[in-house]
Protein backbone atom coordinates (compact mmCIF):
# COMPACT_ATOMS: atom_id res chain seq x y z
CA UNK A 1 0.00 0.00 0.00
CA UNK A 2 1.21 3.07 -0.80
CA UNK A 3 2.79 5.50 2.14
CA UNK A 4 0.01 8.50 1.79
CA UNK A 5 -2.78 6.43 1.64
CA UNK A 6 -1.18 4.56 4.92
CA UNK A 7 -0.91 8.24 6.38
CA UNK A 8 -4.80 8.90 4.85
CA UNK A 9 -5.97 6.21 7.05
CA UNK A 10 -4.17 7.32 10.10
CA UNK A 11 -5.30 10.33 9.75
CA UNK A 12 -9.10 9.31 8.95
CA UNK A 13 -9.48 6.81 11.82
CA UNK A 14 -7.10 8.95 14.23
CA UNK A 15 -9.85 11.77 13.79
CA UNK A 16 -12.56 9.72 15.15
CA UNK A 17 -10.86 8.30 18.29
CA UNK A 18 -11.90 10.75 20.42
CA UNK A 19 -15.32 12.68 20.31
CA UNK A 20 -14.57 14.89 23.01
CA UNK A 21 -12.82 17.03 20.97
CA UNK A 22 -16.31 19.85 20.03
CA UNK A 23 -14.70 20.77 16.88
CA UNK A 24 -14.39 17.23 15.57
CA UNK A 25 -16.89 16.35 13.71
CA UNK A 26 -16.33 19.38 12.00
CA UNK A 27 -12.65 18.81 10.41
CA UNK A 28 -12.38 17.01 7.43
CA UNK A 29 -8.52 16.04 6.30
CA UNK A 30 -6.92 14.29 3.42
CA UNK A 31 -3.39 13.40 2.34
CA UNK A 32 -2.16 13.20 -1.35
CA UNK A 33 0.77 13.51 -3.56
CA UNK A 34 2.72 15.30 -0.65
CA UNK A 35 -0.16 17.58 0.26
CA UNK A 36 -1.56 17.57 3.44
CA UNK A 37 -5.39 20.27 3.30
CA UNK A 38 -7.55 20.59 6.00
CA UNK A 39 -11.14 22.13 6.30
CA UNK A 40 -13.50 22.99 8.70
CA UNK A 41 -17.79 23.29 8.56
CA UNK A 42 -20.12 24.49 10.72
CA UNK A 43 -18.99 27.89 12.93
CA UNK A 44 -15.22 27.02 13.39
CA UNK A 45 -12.28 28.15 11.99
CA UNK A 46 -8.52 27.87 12.02
CA UNK A 47 -6.35 29.98 14.60
CA UNK A 48 -4.41 31.41 11.99
CA UNK A 49 -2.29 33.16 15.02
CA UNK A 50 -1.22 29.43 16.47
CA UNK A 51 0.95 27.24 15.38
CA UNK A 52 -0.71 25.62 12.95
CA UNK A 53 1.77 22.57 11.06
CA UNK A 54 3.26 19.55 10.56
CA UNK A 55 6.24 18.73 13.02
CA UNK A 56 9.00 16.26 11.70
CA UNK A 57 11.74 15.94 14.33
CA UNK A 58 12.66 19.91 15.35
CA UNK A 59 11.53 21.01 12.11
CA UNK A 60 7.68 22.59 12.09
CA UNK A 61 6.61 22.82 8.62
CA UNK A 62 4.18 25.40 8.56
CA UNK A 63 0.62 25.59 6.20
CA UNK A 64 1.48 27.34 2.68
CA UNK A 65 -2.16 28.27 2.78
CA UNK A 66 -4.43 29.08 5.60
CA UNK A 67 -7.77 30.65 5.56
CA UNK A 68 -10.98 30.52 7.70
CA UNK A 69 -11.87 26.73 7.17
CA UNK A 70 -9.00 26.15 4.69
CA UNK A 71 -5.41 24.87 5.30
CA UNK A 72 -2.92 23.51 3.38
CA UNK A 73 0.60 21.96 3.93
CA UNK A 74 2.55 21.02 0.90
CA UNK A 75 5.95 19.60 0.24
CA UNK A 76 5.99 16.88 2.60
CA UNK A 77 9.29 14.52 2.72
CA UNK A 78 8.50 10.80 1.53
CA UNK A 79 8.82 9.43 4.90
CA UNK A 80 6.47 11.58 7.50
CA UNK A 81 5.87 8.23 9.83
CA UNK A 82 7.25 9.47 13.04
CA UNK A 83 5.34 13.27 11.98
CA UNK A 84 2.42 14.91 14.43
CA UNK A 85 0.01 17.19 12.57
CA UNK A 86 -1.07 20.17 15.08
CA UNK A 87 -4.45 22.16 13.97
CA UNK A 88 -5.35 24.87 16.15
CA UNK A 89 -9.51 25.38 15.72
CA UNK A 90 -11.51 27.39 17.54
CA UNK A 91 -15.36 28.24 17.37
CA UNK A 92 -16.28 31.61 15.58
CA UNK A 93 -17.81 33.35 18.82
CA UNK A 94 -14.06 32.61 20.08
CA UNK A 95 -14.95 30.93 23.49
CA UNK A 96 -12.72 28.38 23.07
CA UNK A 97 -9.68 26.96 20.91
CA UNK A 98 -9.02 23.20 20.92
CA UNK A 99 -5.70 21.90 19.68
CA UNK A 100 -6.00 18.64 17.62
CA UNK A 101 -2.73 16.56 17.96
CA UNK A 102 -2.39 13.66 15.69
CA UNK A 103 0.90 11.67 15.83
CA UNK A 104 1.23 9.99 12.65
CA UNK A 105 2.94 6.59 13.55
CA UNK A 106 1.94 3.52 12.11
CA UNK A 107 2.74 1.29 14.96
CA UNK A 108 1.25 3.64 17.41
CA UNK A 109 -2.11 5.84 16.41
CA UNK A 110 -2.85 8.66 18.82
CA UNK A 111 -4.71 11.28 18.53
CA UNK A 112 -5.54 13.97 22.10
CA UNK A 113 -6.68 17.81 23.11
CA UNK A 114 -4.13 19.68 24.38
CA UNK A 115 -6.57 21.15 27.28
CA UNK A 116 -3.64 21.80 29.90
CA UNK A 117 -4.00 23.27 32.75
CA UNK A 118 -7.58 24.26 32.38
CA UNK A 119 -10.50 21.45 31.75
CA UNK A 120 -14.24 21.88 30.49
CA UNK A 121 -15.63 21.87 34.35
CA UNK A 122 -17.02 24.28 36.14
CA UNK A 123 -15.83 25.34 39.85
CA UNK A 124 -16.39 27.82 42.20
CA UNK A 125 -13.08 29.39 43.90
CA UNK A 126 -12.87 31.11 47.58
CA UNK A 127 -13.98 34.29 46.14
CA UNK A 128 -16.92 33.25 44.38
CA UNK A 129 -15.39 33.44 40.76
CA UNK A 130 -16.15 30.43 38.20
CA UNK A 131 -13.67 28.75 36.59
CA UNK A 132 -13.24 26.51 33.39
CA UNK A 133 -15.23 26.89 31.04
CA UNK A 134 -15.89 30.31 29.12
CA UNK A 135 -18.51 29.11 27.27
CA UNK A 136 -20.19 28.33 29.85
CA UNK A 137 -20.22 31.76 31.51
CA UNK A 138 -21.30 33.38 28.92
CA UNK A 139 -24.54 30.90 27.90
CA UNK A 140 -25.06 31.70 31.24
CA UNK A 141 -24.83 35.31 31.80
CA UNK A 142 -27.66 34.96 28.69
CA UNK A 143 -30.07 32.45 30.19
CA UNK A 144 -30.48 33.97 33.76
CA UNK A 145 -29.92 37.82 32.27
CA UNK A 146 -26.53 38.91 34.60
CA UNK A 147 -23.87 41.30 34.28
CA UNK A 148 -20.59 39.68 33.89
CA UNK A 149 -17.65 40.40 35.84
CA UNK A 150 -14.43 38.87 33.93
CA UNK A 151 -10.62 38.69 36.01
CA UNK A 152 -7.98 37.96 34.04
CA UNK A 153 -5.22 37.34 36.15
CA UNK A 154 -2.13 35.22 36.96
CA UNK A 155 -0.29 34.15 40.57
CA UNK A 156 2.97 35.65 39.53
CA UNK A 157 1.12 38.87 39.25
CA UNK A 158 1.72 41.44 41.90
CA UNK A 159 -1.24 43.62 40.96
CA UNK A 160 -3.54 40.59 40.51
CA UNK A 161 -2.14 39.26 44.24
CA UNK A 162 -3.70 42.37 45.87
CA UNK A 163 -6.64 42.37 43.91
CA UNK A 164 -7.71 39.01 45.02
CA UNK A 165 -6.87 39.44 48.78
CA UNK A 166 -7.70 43.01 49.41
CA UNK A 167 -10.80 43.40 47.07
CA UNK A 168 -12.38 40.12 45.73
CA UNK A 169 -11.87 38.87 49.22
CA UNK A 170 -13.88 41.87 50.78
CA UNK A 171 -17.78 40.95 52.07
CA UNK A 172 -18.32 44.69 49.76
CA UNK A 173 -17.36 43.45 46.63
CA UNK A 174 -18.99 40.15 47.35
CA UNK A 175 -22.10 41.99 48.16
CA UNK A 176 -22.15 44.12 45.34
CA UNK A 177 -21.54 41.79 42.70
CA UNK A 178 -24.17 39.46 44.35
CA UNK A 179 -26.57 39.31 41.18
CA UNK A 180 -23.17 38.82 39.07
CA UNK A 181 -21.88 36.15 37.37
CA UNK A 182 -18.17 36.46 37.63
CA UNK A 183 -15.24 34.35 36.25
CA UNK A 184 -11.91 34.26 36.34
CA UNK A 185 -9.22 33.47 33.08
CA UNK A 186 -6.21 32.48 34.10
CA UNK A 187 -3.79 34.08 31.80
CA UNK A 188 -0.77 31.36 32.09
CA UNK A 189 -3.30 28.61 30.53
CA UNK A 190 -2.60 28.12 26.67
CA UNK A 191 -5.94 27.37 25.96
CA UNK A 192 -6.99 30.96 27.50
CA UNK A 193 -4.97 32.47 24.69
CA UNK A 194 -7.66 33.23 22.35
CA UNK A 195 -9.79 34.89 24.77
CA UNK A 196 -6.86 37.36 25.70
CA UNK A 197 -6.36 38.61 21.74
CA UNK A 198 -10.86 38.22 21.73
CA UNK A 199 -11.10 41.16 24.63
CA UNK A 200 -7.55 42.33 23.73
CA UNK A 201 -5.97 42.22 26.76
CA UNK A 202 -2.51 43.65 27.17
CA UNK A 203 -1.64 44.20 30.87
CA UNK A 204 -2.37 42.06 34.09
CA UNK A 205 -4.77 42.25 36.22
CA UNK A 206 -7.71 43.20 33.92
CA UNK A 207 -11.29 43.58 34.90
CA UNK A 208 -13.98 43.25 31.90
CA UNK A 209 -17.67 43.66 32.45
CA UNK A 210 -20.09 42.73 30.11
CA UNK A 211 -23.66 43.41 29.87
CA UNK A 212 -26.07 40.47 29.15
CA UNK A 213 -25.33 39.80 25.55
CA UNK A 214 -21.18 39.64 26.47
CA UNK A 215 -20.44 42.86 25.00
CA UNK A 216 -18.44 44.99 26.31
CA UNK A 217 -19.47 48.21 29.15
CA UNK A 218 -15.96 49.14 30.85
CA UNK A 219 -13.12 47.61 32.12
CA UNK A 220 -10.21 48.23 34.48
CA UNK A 221 -6.27 47.54 34.49
CA UNK A 222 -4.16 46.88 37.31
CA UNK A 223 -5.16 46.81 41.42
CA UNK A 224 -7.66 49.61 42.13
CA UNK A 225 -9.38 50.47 45.39
CA UNK A 226 -12.40 49.13 46.83
CA UNK A 227 -14.62 52.17 46.26
CA UNK A 228 -13.24 52.66 43.09
CA UNK A 229 -14.16 49.20 41.87
CA UNK A 230 -17.23 49.10 43.83
CA UNK A 231 -17.79 52.53 41.99
CA UNK A 232 -17.74 51.21 38.94
CA UNK A 233 -20.16 48.12 39.18
CA UNK A 234 -22.68 50.07 40.98
CA UNK A 235 -22.18 52.57 37.56
CA UNK A 236 -22.84 50.19 35.43
CA UNK A 237 -25.15 48.03 36.75
CA UNK A 238 -27.51 50.83 36.84
CA UNK A 239 -26.83 51.97 33.24
CA UNK A 240 -25.11 48.78 31.63
CA UNK A 241 -24.92 50.22 28.15
CA UNK A 242 -22.20 48.44 25.81
CA UNK A 243 -19.12 50.49 25.06
CA UNK A 244 -19.93 50.21 21.16
CA UNK A 245 -23.74 52.06 22.24
CA UNK A 246 -22.17 54.55 24.06
CA UNK A 247 -20.14 55.30 20.66
CA UNK A 248 -22.90 55.44 18.31
CA UNK A 249 -24.57 57.60 21.03
CA UNK A 250 -21.78 60.15 22.20
CA UNK A 251 -24.46 62.84 23.16
CA UNK A 252 -23.05 65.77 25.47
CA UNK A 253 -19.37 66.60 26.63
CA UNK A 254 -20.05 64.43 29.50
CA UNK A 255 -20.93 61.30 27.47
CA UNK A 256 -17.88 62.40 25.46
CA UNK A 257 -15.56 62.32 28.28
CA UNK A 258 -16.99 58.83 29.81
CA UNK A 259 -16.80 57.77 26.32
CA UNK A 260 -13.01 58.54 25.45
CA UNK A 261 -12.25 57.51 29.39
CA UNK A 262 -13.97 53.81 28.76
CA UNK A 263 -11.88 53.72 24.78
CA UNK A 264 -8.78 54.69 26.55
CA UNK A 265 -9.38 51.64 29.34
CA UNK A 266 -10.22 49.35 26.78
CA UNK A 267 -6.84 50.10 25.34
CA UNK A 268 -8.16 51.58 22.09
CA UNK A 269 -5.72 54.90 22.62
CA UNK A 270 -6.00 56.90 19.06
CA UNK A 271 -9.79 57.23 19.33
CA UNK A 272 -9.66 57.99 23.03
CA UNK A 273 -7.34 60.68 22.50
CA UNK A 274 -9.39 62.27 19.79
CA UNK A 275 -12.32 62.46 21.79
CA UNK A 276 -10.38 63.78 24.86
CA UNK A 277 -8.75 66.05 23.40
CA UNK A 278 -11.76 68.32 22.52
CA UNK A 279 -12.60 68.43 26.13
CA UNK A 280 -12.20 71.88 28.02
CA UNK A 281 -10.59 69.88 31.15
CA UNK A 282 -7.79 67.59 30.35
CA UNK A 283 -8.73 64.32 32.31
CA UNK A 284 -5.50 62.11 33.24
CA UNK A 285 -6.40 59.87 31.02
CA UNK A 286 -5.63 62.38 28.24
CA UNK A 287 -2.22 62.62 28.25
CA UNK A 288 -1.18 58.79 29.07
CA UNK A 289 -3.84 57.99 25.30
CA UNK A 290 -1.65 60.95 23.27
CA UNK A 291 1.83 59.24 24.77
CA UNK A 292 0.37 55.48 24.33
CA UNK A 293 -1.59 56.47 20.78
CA UNK A 294 2.19 57.97 19.30
CA UNK A 295 3.80 54.25 20.36
CA UNK A 296 1.68 51.88 19.04
CA UNK A 297 1.63 54.01 15.60
CA UNK A 298 5.55 53.72 15.40
CA UNK A 299 5.19 50.01 16.64
CA UNK A 300 3.04 49.62 13.24
CA UNK A 301 5.64 52.17 11.27
CA UNK A 302 9.19 53.01 12.17
CA UNK A 303 9.08 56.20 10.48
CA UNK A 304 6.71 57.81 12.94
CA UNK A 305 9.71 57.19 15.55
CA UNK A 306 10.54 60.98 15.72
CA UNK A 307 7.00 62.08 16.30
CA UNK A 308 6.45 59.68 18.88
CA UNK A 309 9.93 60.89 20.66
CA UNK A 310 8.70 64.93 19.81
CA UNK A 311 5.35 63.63 21.83
CA UNK A 312 7.38 62.13 24.95
CA UNK A 313 9.17 65.35 25.18
CA UNK A 314 6.09 67.52 25.07
CA UNK A 315 4.76 64.93 27.39
CA UNK A 316 8.02 65.84 29.77
CA UNK A 317 8.16 69.04 29.47
CA UNK A 318 4.16 69.68 30.49
CA UNK A 319 4.90 67.80 33.82
CA UNK A 320 8.73 67.54 34.13
CA UNK A 321 7.94 66.80 38.12
CA UNK A 322 4.80 64.17 38.24
CA UNK A 323 5.09 60.89 38.87
CA UNK A 324 4.82 59.42 35.76
CA UNK A 325 6.83 61.74 33.73
CA UNK A 326 9.72 58.95 35.82
CA UNK A 327 8.01 56.63 33.18
CA UNK A 328 8.07 58.86 30.24
CA UNK A 329 11.93 59.14 30.79
CA UNK A 330 12.16 55.73 30.57
CA UNK A 331 10.37 55.60 27.10
CA UNK A 332 12.79 58.40 25.82
CA UNK A 333 15.82 56.55 26.97
CA UNK A 334 14.67 53.36 25.22
CA UNK A 335 14.02 55.96 21.68
CA UNK A 336 17.91 57.33 22.13
CA UNK A 337 21.53 55.84 21.41
CA UNK A 338 22.56 54.37 24.43
CA UNK A 339 25.30 56.38 24.95
CA UNK A 340 23.98 59.52 24.38
CA UNK A 341 24.53 62.97 26.77
CA UNK A 342 20.86 62.74 27.22
CA UNK A 343 20.24 59.48 28.60
CA UNK A 344 22.37 60.73 31.40
CA UNK A 345 20.91 63.68 31.75
CA UNK A 346 17.22 61.68 31.77
CA UNK A 347 18.59 59.46 34.81
CA UNK A 348 20.13 62.07 36.67
CA UNK A 349 16.70 63.94 36.18
CA UNK A 350 14.46 60.53 37.68
CA UNK A 351 16.93 60.08 40.55
CA UNK A 352 16.77 63.59 41.98
CA UNK A 353 13.29 63.78 41.44
CA UNK A 354 12.36 60.54 43.03
CA UNK A 355 14.55 61.45 45.79
CA UNK A 356 12.72 64.77 46.28
CA UNK A 357 8.97 63.25 46.43
CA UNK A 358 10.20 60.69 48.73
CA UNK A 359 11.16 63.75 51.07
CA UNK A 360 8.27 65.65 50.07
CA UNK A 361 4.34 64.02 51.32
CA UNK A 362 3.17 66.89 49.78
CA UNK A 363 4.64 66.95 46.75
CA UNK A 364 3.96 63.49 46.53
CA UNK A 365 0.58 63.66 46.81
CA UNK A 366 0.40 66.36 43.99
CA UNK A 367 3.01 64.18 41.42
CA UNK A 368 0.77 61.14 41.96
CA UNK A 369 -2.29 63.13 41.15
CA UNK A 370 -2.47 62.44 37.39
CA UNK A 371 -0.91 59.12 37.65
CA UNK A 372 -2.24 55.60 37.68
CA UNK A 373 -0.68 54.17 41.08
CA UNK A 374 -2.58 50.87 40.77
CA UNK A 375 -1.07 48.21 42.98
CA UNK A 376 1.23 50.78 44.90
CA UNK A 377 -1.45 52.64 46.02
CA UNK A 378 -0.72 53.44 49.75
CA UNK A 379 2.52 52.92 48.61
CA UNK A 380 3.46 55.70 46.88
CA UNK A 381 6.83 56.04 48.10
CA UNK A 382 7.95 52.76 47.13
CA UNK A 383 5.90 53.02 43.48
CA UNK A 384 8.04 56.22 42.77
CA UNK A 385 11.70 54.72 43.83
CA UNK A 386 10.06 51.25 42.07
CA UNK A 387 9.95 53.57 38.67
CA UNK A 388 12.98 55.37 39.29
CA UNK A 389 15.44 51.87 39.04
CA UNK A 390 13.46 50.86 35.85
CA UNK A 391 14.45 53.75 34.49
CA UNK A 392 18.36 53.17 35.67
CA UNK A 393 18.29 49.69 34.24
CA UNK A 394 16.73 50.91 31.03
CA UNK A 395 19.77 53.29 31.05
CA UNK A 396 22.12 51.45 32.65
CA UNK A 397 23.55 52.97 34.74
CA UNK A 398 23.54 53.23 38.68
CA UNK A 399 21.20 50.37 38.39
CA UNK A 400 22.37 48.62 41.85
CA UNK A 401 21.93 51.85 43.69
CA UNK A 402 18.70 52.42 41.79
CA UNK A 403 17.10 49.40 43.15
CA UNK A 404 18.58 49.31 46.53
CA UNK A 405 16.63 52.48 47.10
CA UNK A 406 13.36 50.88 45.92
CA UNK A 407 14.51 48.45 48.50
CA UNK A 408 14.99 50.41 51.44
CA UNK A 409 11.63 52.21 50.04
CA UNK A 410 10.18 49.28 50.95
CA UNK A 411 11.85 48.34 54.38
CA UNK A 412 10.88 51.81 55.33
CA UNK A 413 6.62 50.58 54.71
CA UNK A 414 7.39 47.71 56.64
CA UNK A 415 5.82 45.50 53.60
CA UNK A 416 5.58 41.56 54.69
CA UNK A 417 5.01 38.39 53.43
CA UNK A 418 1.48 38.89 53.99
CA UNK A 419 1.33 41.67 51.54
CA UNK A 420 2.10 38.74 48.82
CA UNK A 421 1.72 40.87 45.83
CA UNK A 422 4.24 44.02 47.25
CA UNK A 423 6.18 41.85 49.03
CA UNK A 424 6.92 40.15 45.53
CA UNK A 425 8.27 43.89 44.42
CA UNK A 426 9.95 44.18 47.07
CA UNK A 427 11.59 40.49 46.49
CA UNK A 428 12.64 41.75 43.04
CA UNK A 429 14.14 45.08 44.45
CA UNK A 430 16.26 42.80 46.77
CA UNK A 431 17.53 40.88 44.19
CA UNK A 432 18.30 43.37 41.34
CA UNK A 433 19.97 45.03 44.09
CA UNK A 434 21.92 41.68 44.53
CA UNK A 435 20.94 41.40 48.23
CA UNK A 436 20.43 37.14 47.76
CA UNK A 437 20.79 36.59 51.77
CA UNK A 438 17.63 39.26 52.49
CA UNK A 439 15.60 37.81 48.99
CA UNK A 440 16.08 34.41 50.02
CA UNK A 441 14.77 35.09 53.71
CA UNK A 442 11.62 36.68 51.96
CA UNK A 443 11.01 34.05 49.68
CA UNK A 444 11.21 31.62 52.41
CA UNK A 445 8.87 33.03 54.08
CA UNK A 446 6.49 33.35 51.34
CA UNK A 447 6.70 29.55 50.38
CA UNK A 448 6.00 28.84 53.99
CA UNK A 449 2.39 30.08 53.02
CA UNK A 450 1.92 28.58 49.63
CA UNK A 451 4.93 25.66 49.83
CA UNK A 452 3.86 24.32 46.42
CA UNK A 453 3.92 27.44 44.57
CA UNK A 454 5.59 26.83 41.59
CA UNK A 455 6.35 30.70 40.89
CA UNK A 456 7.59 31.06 44.01
CA UNK A 457 10.13 28.10 44.07
CA UNK A 458 11.14 29.42 40.32
CA UNK A 459 12.06 32.50 42.51
CA UNK A 460 13.77 30.66 45.13
CA UNK A 461 16.03 28.79 41.96
CA UNK A 462 16.73 32.10 41.04
CA UNK A 463 18.39 33.62 44.19
CA UNK A 464 20.23 30.10 44.40
CA UNK A 465 21.55 30.26 40.92
CA UNK A 466 22.70 33.87 41.62
CA UNK A 467 24.31 32.44 44.81
CA UNK A 468 26.13 29.50 42.91
CA UNK A 469 24.17 26.93 44.99
CA UNK A 470 23.82 24.70 41.64
CA UNK A 471 23.02 21.82 43.55
CA UNK A 472 20.26 23.51 45.78
CA UNK A 473 18.73 25.70 42.84
CA UNK A 474 18.56 22.03 40.84
CA UNK A 475 16.80 20.38 43.84
CA UNK A 476 13.93 23.59 43.61
CA UNK A 477 13.91 24.26 40.08
CA UNK A 478 12.84 20.36 39.34
CA UNK A 479 9.82 21.10 41.99
CA UNK A 480 9.11 24.52 40.30
CA UNK A 481 8.71 22.77 36.58
CA UNK A 482 6.68 20.30 38.38
CA UNK A 483 3.98 22.90 39.71
CA UNK A 484 4.20 25.08 36.71
CA UNK A 485 2.07 24.85 34.06
CA UNK A 486 1.09 26.84 30.81
CA UNK A 487 3.08 30.01 29.76
CA UNK A 488 4.75 30.02 33.67
CA UNK A 489 6.09 26.28 32.88
CA UNK A 490 8.31 28.15 30.53
CA UNK A 491 9.87 30.56 32.84
CA UNK A 492 11.62 27.88 35.17
CA UNK A 493 13.63 26.41 31.94
CA UNK A 494 16.12 29.40 31.65
CA UNK A 495 17.57 29.30 35.20
CA UNK A 496 17.37 25.50 35.66
CA UNK A 497 19.24 24.93 32.89
CA UNK A 498 21.61 26.93 33.93
CA UNK A 499 21.73 25.23 37.55
CA UNK A 500 22.24 22.19 35.93
CA UNK A 501 25.14 23.54 33.64
CA UNK A 502 26.32 24.43 37.29
CA UNK A 503 26.36 21.37 38.57
CA UNK A 504 28.12 19.45 36.08
CA UNK A 505 24.66 18.29 34.45
CA UNK A 506 24.81 19.37 31.00
CA UNK A 507 23.19 17.00 29.27
CA UNK A 508 20.30 17.29 31.73
CA UNK A 509 20.37 20.99 30.86
CA UNK A 510 20.26 20.09 27.18
CA UNK A 511 17.69 17.59 27.25
CA UNK A 512 15.50 20.10 28.92
CA UNK A 513 15.51 22.83 26.42
CA UNK A 514 15.25 20.42 23.41
CA UNK A 515 12.14 19.04 24.73
CA UNK A 516 10.59 22.33 25.32
CA UNK A 517 11.72 23.60 22.13
CA UNK A 518 10.31 21.09 20.56
CA UNK A 519 6.87 21.54 22.11
CA UNK A 520 4.62 23.32 19.85
CA UNK A 521 3.66 25.96 21.79
CA UNK A 522 6.81 27.61 22.02
CA UNK A 523 5.59 28.61 18.40
CA UNK A 524 3.05 31.11 20.05
CA UNK A 525 3.62 34.53 19.68
CA UNK A 526 3.21 35.61 23.42
CA UNK A 527 6.28 32.89 23.42
CA UNK A 528 8.59 34.95 21.09
CA UNK A 529 11.11 36.10 23.59
CA UNK A 530 11.03 32.92 25.36
CA UNK A 531 11.77 31.17 22.76
CA UNK A 532 14.74 33.30 21.35
CA UNK A 533 16.46 33.33 25.33
CA UNK A 534 16.17 29.30 24.71
CA UNK A 535 17.62 29.21 21.85
CA UNK A 536 20.78 31.68 22.92
CA UNK A 537 21.22 29.47 25.73
CA UNK A 538 21.03 26.20 23.37
CA UNK A 539 24.28 27.83 21.59
CA UNK A 540 26.42 27.74 24.71
CA UNK A 541 25.96 23.61 25.32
Amino acid sequence: MPKFYQLWIILFFGFFAQAELRSAAALKTKFEKNIFSATLAGDYHFNEQAPNGIKIGEQLLRPQKIAKQDLVIADLPADVSQAVAYLYVCDDRNTFCEVHEIKLDANSISKKAKSLPQTLKIKLNSHGFYEGDFQWALDHARKENKLLLIDFGARWCPSCLRLENEIFASETFKKTTKKWLKFKVDVDAFTNLVLLDKYSVKGYPTVLFLNSAGDEMIRFVDFQPLDYVVGMIQEVAANPISLAELEKNQGDTVSQLKLGQRLFYSGQNSKAFEILKNQKVKPKEFLFAKVAAAQENFKKDSTQKENYLNILKSALSEEPESARSIGFRKSLIGLLPEKSPEVKILTEQSEALAKKLIQNPELMKIATATDFVGEYTGLENFYVAFSNAEVASAAKQNEITAWKMAADQAHALHISAKQSGAALRYLTCLMESQQFEQAYTLVETLLKQKPKDGDLQRRKMRILVAQKKYPAAVTIGEQALKNSYGINEFFVLEPLAKAYLGSNKKQKAQDLIAKYLSRSEIDYKEMKNIKAKLEELKKTF
